[in-house]
């Protein structure tokens, strides 16, 4: 499994990202 993004784009408060052995926590509330 190498995808690296899903096949919809997640647009919400928060997505979470696993890669390999690391976790990437991004939260989004307003786009500047």
């Amino acid at each position: 499994m190498s995808r690296e993004y899903p096949e919809r784009p997640i647009v919400g408060i928060g997505a979470v990202v696993l890669k390999d052995d690391h976790v990437l926590l991004i939260r989004r509330g307003k786009p500047p």
